[in-house]
């Protein structure tokens, strides 16, 4: 299977992991501070994860396609009290991805019940009524 994707196009061979992580805050400002330092990708949004650090409840890093052909570009979708949420993308290496945890069992079904809390509702059908 290929991917496309990153900013040069590149043809992948090996398809996009299927897990989301679990990312607790403290993780993700590292990651964020790891690509600064590095240069390797994209880096977030590091001024609004620093304003809202002791605010957010929690981060799932969700992968949507390739940089440079090494790099995973993940979508960090960063959960605030109430119905607040922000996304923005990271680039990580496939180890740092690895290495972190993977939403699962009771957690995924709450995180992505909450994920899904922010999406509209189409009208019900007539035959709903």
């Amino acid at each position: 299977m290929k991917r496309f994707g990153g900013s040069f196009g590149l043809a992948v061979e090996h398809p996009l992991p299927d897990q989301i992580k679990d990312v607790p805050p403290a993780a993700l400002s590292r990651l964020i501070d790891r690509r600064i330092g590095d240069g390797l990708g994209m880096v977030g949004h590091p001024q609004w994860v620093a304003d809202n650090f002791a605010s957010i409840e929690y981060v799932l890093l969700v992968p949507y396609s390739w940089n440079r052909g090494t790099m995973l570009r993940c979508n960090a979708v960063v959960f605030l009290p109430g119905t607040t949420v922000g996304r923005f993308p990271i680039d990580l290496s496939q180890e740092e991805y690895r290495d972190l945890p993977t939403l699962s069992g009771r957690s995924a079904t709450t995180r992505l019940g909450d994920v899904l809390l922010h999406f509209p509702m189409l009208p019900l059908a007539d035959a709903n009524r």
